[in-house]
């Protein structure tokens, strides 16, 4: 996520997270950092279903990444394999805290995305909540 903060390819808003997410979030966090291998269906279901948001609205014709963790270490990265080598247009990181309050959803477009539609994506994924 570090790098992603300071890659000038991306422009980067941060808001909150809904109080149900953030607790998801830090409970799979928690469940992963006990057991590296863990990575949970409501996960895989949180990318999924931002994945679909995007793609059922005007935004369809972007890709988008789903990242989730703390703010050192990401536990969960829901990629497209077929894109590893190209940068995702719009990327998703849910960042956990140990406070409801903290927990932060940090949204990056990529500057190659015209200013006006960059402005329209942050305000349709604005405190998405994709339980």
């Amino acid at each position: 996520m570090q790098a992603l903060m300071k890659d000038v390819k991306y422009e980067h808003k941060i808001c909150g997270m809904y109080k149900d997410l953030a607790i998801t979030v830090r409970t799979e966090f928690q469940q992963h950092q006990r057991n590296n291998a863990y990575i949970s269906d409501a996960m895989d279901r949180c990318a999924t279903n931002l994945k679909k948001r995007v793609a059922d609205s005007s935004l369809q014709q972007y890709t988008v990444a789903v990242m989730m963790g703390g703010p050192i270490r990401t536990f969960h990265e829901n990629l497209d394999s077929n894109l590893s080598t190209i940068e995702h247009d719009i990327i998703i990181y849910l960042l956990s805290d140990p406070t409801d309050i903290d927990s932060k959803q940090i949204t990056f477009i990529h500057t190659n995305i015209d200013p006006e539609t960059r402005n329209k994506i942050f305000n349709a994924l604005y405190k998405y909540n994709p339980l």
